[in-house]
């Protein structure tokens, strides 16, 4: 017989094999109605023209939901002609070994059937891609894989469809491993799985003891501070001899007329000095205060900085800090 006549007649079993377990006197399902066996055979009858079309999805839903009513080897045989039309090979695999196992609607033509799908299946049987996962030596245990989101067993041959196919691997306390592998008909390929471990979330960073305070702060303070009692002391002398000047160059408040420009120019000088040395005491003061602070203050953590501007009447400080 050819292959298009036993199709036909393979074909020609399923659509009475609907009908055969009433025949036999076997009593249907409490599920399957007589409207729902109807409504199955019609159902059956479009999936054959689908298939002739080789439309195989269609017939595949079809064929589907004809099984839900009437789970029979015929109409098994035809799900999975319709996955090897589809290019499925190892769905269609599966599905040509499931005509073999028992039916609840047994039939005398079940056995030509069974005997064509095991034909089928050896032939696809060298077209199915396989896929091995690699384990390496030493992998963790509890070790899990997964393709397409089906569980597998790790190193043993997973036999798979042509085309793309995502990979899973987990194991307790390691970072999940995926990939993606694309297969072609027949391919054989091996895939290394390997797990890095993952580092606790809950670790802490080691501890490390607070470094002892820095005194530098202090001594700088202290230092503008000298600086600043310096600067104090420069400007009163500076006018004190200008106020010696005048009162050399004026005996009794009587400045002659040949001094009375050297006169202006200390008295000038005289004016500058006084709030030029205040600014000067105060911000030693201020200097002074700061490096206090900072030689009996615990050890800080922020960044902190001592400014002296001078101004056209003294000097200006001023204290920043980070946080």
């Amino acid at each position: 017989m050819t292959g298009s006549r036993r199709s036909l007649a393979l074909a020609f079993v399923a659509a009475v094999a609907l009908t055969t377990a009433e025949a036999q006197g076997q009593a249907p399902p409490p599920a399957a109605s007589a409207e729902d066996l109807a409504a199955a055979r019609k159902l059956f009858g479009e999936g054959l023209e689908d298939e002739k079309k080789k439309d195989f999805a269609a017939a595949l839903a079809k064929f589907k939901r004809v099984r839900e009513v009437r789970d029979t080897v015929p109409v098994r045989y035809r799900i999975a002609a319709c996955l090897e039309g589809m290019g499925k090979l190892a769905s269609a695999r599966s599905a040509y070994r499931e005509v073999t196992a028992p039916t609840s609607y047994p039939s005398p033509d079940d056995a030509d059937i069974v005997k064509t799908a095991q034909e089928r299946e050896a032939a696809i049987e060298p077209r199915v891609p396989r896929l091995v996962l690699e384990i390496p030596a030493g992998a963790p245990a509890g070790l899990s894989a997964k393709i397409d989101g089906a569980s597998v067993e790790p190193s043993a041959p997973a036999a798979l469809d042509p085309g793309d196919h995502e990979i899973r691997a987990e194991a307790p306390g390691h970072r999940p491993f995926t990939s993606r592998v694309s297969m072609s008909e027949g391919a054989r390929v091996s895939l290394r799985v390997a797990l890095e471990p993952e580092s606790r979330k809950d670790a802490l960073p080691p501890k490390v003891d607070d470094p002892a305070p820095s005194r530098v702060p202090a001594y700088v303070a202290f230092g503008v501070g000298a600086a600043m009692f310096g600067g104090a002391v420069v400007t009163l002398v500076v006018r004190q001899s200008a106020i010696d000047s005048i009162e050399s160059s004026c005996p009794n408040n009587v400045c002659p007329s040949s001094k009375r420009g050297d006169v202006t120019s200390a008295q000038d000088r005289a004016k500058l000095m006084l709030p030029l040395s205040i600014g000067f005491a105060v911000a030693g003061v201020a200097a002074v205060g700061v490096g206090t602070y900072f030689l009996i203050s615990p050890g800080r953590k922020s960044g902190a900085a001592l400014f002296v501007t001078p101004t056209v009447g003294g000097a200006a400080m001023s204290y920043g800090a980070s946080f």
